[in-house]
């Protein structure tokens, strides 16, 4: 049993080396342990989004006096996806609803320390997920307002 363990230690290592290898070193620690997962049971401003690779991913925030003060996500996607909602909410946390909504995915990427290009979609969907968080408690306020 010590060599079957000993082989799939090795194994597991090799697949850790390979994971950091093709998502980057802050990636990966932050899928390895991914903060602001979840949900708030009445969050101020939800955004949803399903991109064209399948994945969907959530966002939600808490807003106070025109800031938002926390956000969580919720994805089924892929590592990238994970590590991009992630990203997303760490980014906007403090910001103004104003400079929570123009984050990008450039800014999510350079955070990030860069993603492989065949995933840079993730941080695209992260960020617009993000706008439509940002919408929806506007569009929420306007309506309370009228």
């Amino acid at each position: 049993m010590d060599t079957l363990d000993t082989i799939l230690g090795d194994i597991q290592d090799q697949a850790d080396q390979d994971a950091e290898a093709y998502l980057g070193a802050k990636a990966y620690a932050l899928w390895q342990d991914p903060t602001h997962v979840g949900t708030f049971s009445h969050p101020d401003g939800v955004g949803d989004l399903t991109g064209a690779c399948g994945d969907s991913i959530q966002i939600e925030i808490r807003v106070d006096n025109e800031h938002i003060r926390e956000a969580r996500f919720w994805t089924d996607g892929c590592g990238p996806s994970i590590v991009s909602g992630c990203a997303a909410c760490i980014l906007a946390e403090n910001k103004t609803l104003e400079e929570a909504a123009s984050l990008q995915a450039v800014d999510i990427i350079r955070f990030l320390g860069g993603l492989p290009e065949d995933k840079e979609h993730c941080a695209h969907l992260a960020a617009r997920t993000l706008q439509e968080a940002v919408a929806h408690f506007i569009r929420a306020q306007h309506h309370l307002l009228s």
